[in-house]
């Protein structure tokens, strides 16, 4: 299968328009994005781990989504959804990522529907379906395009050209911020001033989009200079951040943590009040809460409306504060250690820093895996040794496991134990299994459980 000429032009013409149009694709990303671990399985994950590191495969799906007239389609559902202020997004921002909509496709990744020629408005097929069950049957078949993608040879796949590196300014976007001396934002929103609104949507938007070899920019505050990072390659995301390789300003391998999209305040389509008040760090204030009761008007009992896209909550931000205001909490107790008898963990070192913790640098270590892929994989292993039963026990009970290899897991598994049991009692907070992952601790060269996550 080879790619002449004229297909790729056509390829990297509908990449660029596509990327400053009606953005379809942010459907399936946001299937990652907007989902718990547990749901990022399947072809979410794939889409998601493909777009994010392989340069060709944004070429390939912006073509075939061309082709399909699917933007045009997601246009025609988005534009009657924009009940939310105008002013609160560009006229080529696409909201699919942020639709107050429930999960448009089947959180098991299991998508197997393909629809052609779906971005036809008079297409039957498409008749008497709700805008949720339309954005899915694009979902889907953004979906099958993927699986075509990977089942071209290597030769097809080095004929497409990568997409172009893009630059995207990642903030805060408060519209009045103040800030201290020392650039960390300061509280704006006083009583009978209103709310202090903000655009998280373009944050969303361009936090999706953001892949390998992009650059990421934040604005000056507060006397500290402007900051960019170029994207080495995606590492990993949870609920409250994205990881990426970075080269640093020493020239080494660092990590950089941005917070996670912004996340609804409550259930999704559930009722809010209506009058709401939200701090600079973009933390909501209700009636049901203690702080509100400073902006409440007296004798005033609050209407409510169902949620709308402009009803999300920056709490990730609080997330990224904690993660380095908790860092020195979380470093192995040397007195704990001695009394249990269990050699000190390792923490890894907090590089540097914004101080409105817009993103964060910290040391990066070649990770195998954390706590929980370990024990998912040696879930029968783990379970005997918690038995008490012997590694010659559990060998002859699995077959395929010699006692060397079962005595290696219980090793580990054992280490395990105590850096989880030492680390809750130093301090680290939130604790769970994939706060732990082994790698060389830098200070010994020797593998371990290390903690990167509190």
């Amino acid at each position: 299968m080879r790619f002449n000429a004229t297909i790729i032009l056509f390829l990297l013409f509908a990449t660029f328009k596509s990327v400053f149009a009606a953005n379809c694709l942010l459907l399936a990303l946001s299937n990652y994005s907007n989902s718990a671990d547990i749901f990022r399985t399947g072809e979410i994950k794939q889409f998601w781990d493909l777009y994010k590191n392989d340069p060709r495969f944004e070429v390939y799906i912006r073509g075939k989504v061309r082709e399909t007239d699917l933007d045009f389609f997601y246009e025609s559902i988005s534009s009657k959804q924009s009940t939310y202020s105008q002013s609160y997004v560009s006229s080529t921002d696409s909201t699919a990522a942020i639709l107050n909509t429930a999960t448009v496709a089947d959180p098991t990744g299991t998508a197997t529907a393909a629809y052609s020629n779906i971005g036809n408005l008079n297409n039957p097929g498409t008749r008497g379906l709700s805008d949720v069950e339309k954005m899915d049957m694009i979902t889907k078949e953004i979906y099958q395009h993927m699986r075509e993608y990977r089942s071209l040879t290597d030769e097809a796949r080095d004929a497409i050209p990568p997409t172009d590196s893009r630059s995207y300014r990642l903030d805060l976007s408060f519209e009045y911020p103040r800030y201290s001396p020392e650039g960390e934002m300061v509280k704006t929103c006083l009583p009978g001033f209103g709310a202090c609104t903000r655009r998280l949507q373009a944050y969303e938007r361009d936090l999706n989009l953001l892949k390998s070899g992009d650059t990421v920019v934040f604005d000056p505050v507060a006397g500290l200079p402007e900051k960019r990072f170029t994207i080495n390659r995606y590492l990993g995301a949870g609920n409250s951040t994205h990881i990426y390789e970075i080269t640093s300003e020493t020239g080494e391998a660092t990590v950089l943590r941005l917070p996670n999209i912004a996340d609804f305040i409550g259930t999704r389509n559930q009722k809010i009040f209506e009058d709401r008040r939200i701090t600079t760090d973009g933390q909501y204030l209700d009636p049901i809460e203690t702080g509100y009761q400073r902006y409440k008007i007296p004798g005033l009992n609050p209407r409510k409306r169902l949620q709308t896209i402009n009803d999300k909550d920056y709490r990730n931000f609080h997330f990224s504060r904690r993660f380095v205001k908790n860092r020195d909490n979380s470093i192995c107790n040397d007195k704990f250690s001695t009394n249990l008898g269990i050699d000190c963990y390792y923490t890894v070192k907090i590089l540097s820093h914004d101080p409105n913790y817009r993103w964060i640098e910290v040391e990066k270590l070649n990770i195998e895996g954390d706590a929980k892929e370990f024990m998912d994989a040696n879930a029968q292993v783990v379970q005997m040794l918690q038995q008490n039963k012997t590694n010659i026990q559990i060998s002859r009970t699995l077959s395929g496991i010699r006692p060397q290899e079962v005595d290696q897991v219980r090793q580990r598994y054992e280490r395990l134990k105590a850096i989880e049991d030492l680390a809750r009692l130093s301090g680290a907070s939130d604790f769970h299994p994939g706060q732990l992952t082994w790698a060389r601790r830098p200070d010994s060269n020797e593998y371990d459980w290390i903690l990167t996550d509190w």
